[in-house]
């Protein structure tokens, strides 16, 4: 009788013991908003038409109440260690066309262009995806 009281408690304290343990809960990732990679903003060219955006990047999140010129894709992921990562991709249509490509946390570099490129009938833009 003494000896399975002792194995009870052991197994017990044992059990106890495996729950407090020095390695943490597991924590996910949190990704927001749009996917916004590398890849994706480095086929975005000035001059290109929201429906090429629309295939390269997709469609905004939310609209913009006031100017529909502009579109914000917005990406953040909440790493389980606690940092946060953050990408801001703005584009801005002028005549339809892209006129401006802000980015911010990509690769910190941003690109403003306030005319419009002179179209021809022989150079087209088409976004690239690569695999």
């Amino acid at each position: 009788m003494q000896n399975s009281i002792r194995i009870v408690v052991m197994g017990c304290l044992l059990g106890l013991l495996a729950g407090c343990s020095f390695f943490s809960v597991y924590k996910r990732d949190i990704p927001q908003g749009n996917l916004v990679s590398e890849s994706m903003v480095s086929q975005l060219k000035v001059g290109m038409t929201r429906e090429q955006v629309v295939y390269v990047m997709g469609n905004p999140l939310l609209d913009n109440a006031f100017d529909a010129n502009e579109w914000d894709y917005i990406y953040q992921v909440h790493k389980a260690d606690g940092k946060v990562v953050s990408r801001r991709v703005s584009i801005t249509f002028h005549n339809g066309l892209i006129g401006a490509i802000d980015k911010e946390g990509v690769d910190n570099s941003t690109i403003t262009v306030n005319e419009r490129p002179a179209a021809t009938e022989s150079t087209s833009v088409t976004p690239q995806i690569s695999d």
